[in-house]
């Protein structure tokens, strides 16, 4: 976890080679996997740890943490990287899990108005549909 929260890529993919669990949980406050941790800690290489951690199937819609949050809604707040929220949500991770307060991670990208957040929420195929649409359009498909 160690290798993770530095953002120390080169290591994270000698452990992904030799077998590391991408799903263990590090028994630190939060319980965290690798996956979540990666998606709450933003470093330079933050994006590309995701990436190698995503190709060894980790469990997408884990709930650790205090808030419950699952990794997309902590890549939401904390990483707002557009590519790798697509990434998470074509792999699988539920748009609509909601945390301890009800949150889930559409709800978070609204309140931040950002519109590249909420297009990276919809699936590929709205994604594609929508490539120019304004974020109100995207607002209205992602409460359908």
């Amino acid at each position: 976890m160690g290798a993770i929260l530095k953002g120390h890529l080169e290591v994270v993919k000698v452990l992904l080679e030799n077998g590391a669990d991408v799903n263990l949980r590090a028994g630190d406050r939060d319980n965290s996997t690798a996956l979540w941790l990666a998606t709450s800690t933003p470093t330079r290489n933050s994006a590309l740890v995701i990436v190698e951690l995503l190709h060894k199937q980790p469990d997408l819609n884990v709930i650790c943490g205090q808030s419950g949050n699952t990794p997309l809604m902590q890549a939401v707040l904390k990483i707002q990287n557009e590519e790798i929220i697509g990434k998470l949500v074509d792999k699988g991770a539920d748009v609509d899990i909601k945390n301890h307060e009800g949150k889930t991670a559409k709800d978070f990208a609204m309140t931040q108005s950002n519109k590249g957040l909420l297009f990276a929420l919809l699936s590929a195929e709205e994604r594609q549909l929508c490539r120019h649409a304004a974020a109100a359009d995207i607002v209205a498909r992602l409460n359908h």
